[in-house]
């Protein structure tokens, strides 16, 4: 997240999470806890690979009552806290929320990850109804106007991003206050809520830009991973209500997409590292093999150029579907799971003109080569060679 140009910070109550809150790591803000309590503060490692656990992110708590029979819903804990934190300047409408609203009605580039235009189209149809009876959607589609907003305008970037910051924590509050599962009357707001929480989390953890060292940027990179997991229990939770949604085309086409069985070669050296590996176990392979796979599909959608409607979309949906043992591996910085974030890094890099990702995939693969060092330049030089022949926007940088 770029420095605000001393800028005073909205204050936002921290959750106490240790060694500091969510909010706080994924929004690039100083922890009031952390610093509030200095003997609890946690040392960043040494840049060398680590198994110890010295960086792994904070667990979920508890699911909260009142589920239906069998789910599980989903937890935002993490992110917030009370529900008198994050409102904005006033809980009334005002000219700033108008703009913020008008803005997401008529420039579609806001949610460029989607498939096809239509697709957003339908989702604004659909989501801008249900936000005016459910406070908690209509303040986080708004706070992903002002992100993209902030965007676009960096020269008023402290103006826009104080207030999705704001719109964010309190959608945030009042979701985590509603306290129910996903239902067959709720189901659809709450998965268009963390839909769109999720693209909002996933460009600030791309946009950050910290001097914490790759510890840091590790912790925030897996902690979104985590946060992430919400979208994918909402579904399974509700799949059958919601595949008779009007939401059902968009959600056949990511269905679709993760269906769909790879056909190039831009992970074959992963996968050689991966199945020859002696550090990890035959689960571990599995799951790192698995989620390679869908890294694979998504360079086959890349490469597919701009005739394919789902060129930049497995950079969004591979967080959701990647495990959380892979998650848990590249927090604990086991190399062969920082070298799949590497081939991650590449397919970002293949998709930089989308705003939500710009130049973060140079800045990842940077970040893990650097950290990784020249041991590992075999591996993620086949990566940079395989992709540069297949890429049809641009060969990826050299990094080492």
């Amino acid at each position: 997240m770029a420095v605000l140009n001393g800028s005073k910070r909205r204050h936002v109550k921290c959750d106490e999470a240790r060694p500091s809150c969510r909010l706080c790591v994924l929004s690039d803000r100083v922890c009031t806890y952390t610093s509030q309590d200095s003997a609890l503060r946690v040392n960043p490692p040494s840049e060398t690979p680590s198994t110890d656990g010295s960086c792994s992110p904070a667990p979920h708590s508890e699911p909260n009552e009142r589920p239906v029979p069998g789910t599980v819903r989903p937890n935002l804990e993490g992110l917030a806290g009370n529900p008198s934190n994050g409102h904005t300047e006033s809980d009334e409408v005002n000219f700033d929320h108008m703009e913020l609203l008008i803005h997401l009605t008529v420039d579609e580039d806001v949610f460029s990850l989607a498939d096809h235009v239509e697709d957003y189209k339908l989702a604004m149809s659909i989501g801008l109804p249900l936000a005016h009876a459910t406070p908690y959607l209509l303040y986080q589609m708004l706070a992903f106007s002002a992100r993209h907003l902030a965007h676009l305008h960096p020269h008023r970037f402290a103006k826009y991003h104080n207030l999705a910051v704001g719109l964010q924590t309190r959608a945030v509050s009042l979701f985590n206050a509603s306290g129910t599962a996903p239902t067959p009357d709720n189901c659809v707001p709450m998965l268009l809520f963390a839909t769109i929480l999720g693209h909002h989390l996933f460009a600030d953890m791309l946009s950050q830009r910290e001097d914490g060292g790759f510890h840091a940027f590790i912790t925030r990179f897996t902690h979104c991973l985590e946060l992430q997991k919400g979208i994918p229990t909402i579904f399974t939770t509700a799949r059958h209500v919601l595949m008779t949604s009007p939401l059902e085309p968009v959600l056949k086409g990511s269905m679709d997409l993760t269906a769909r069985d790879p056909t190039g070669d831009d992970c074959d050296e992963l996968m050689k590292l991966i199945s020859s590996s002696s550090q990890l176990t035959p689960s571990q392979k599995e799951s790192c093999l698995a989620s390679t796979r869908f890294l694979q599909v998504g360079f086959d959608s890349s490469a597919d150029g701009d005739e394919s409607p789902q060129r930049h979309q497995m950079c969004f949906t591979w967080t959701l579907v990647v495990s959380p043992e892979v998650t848990a591996l590249m927090a604990t910085c086991q190399p062969e799971a920082l070298a799949m974030l590497f081939y991650y890094a590449l397919l970002l890099h293949s998709s930089s003109s989308v705003w939500q990702i710009g130049a973060s995939g140079e800045y990842i693969m940077d970040k893990v080569a650097t950290f990784l060092g020249p041991s590992w330049e075999y591996w993620l030089s086949a990566a940079r060679r395989k992709t540069a022949q297949s890429s049809h926007d641009a060969a990826p940088p050299s990094v080492v």
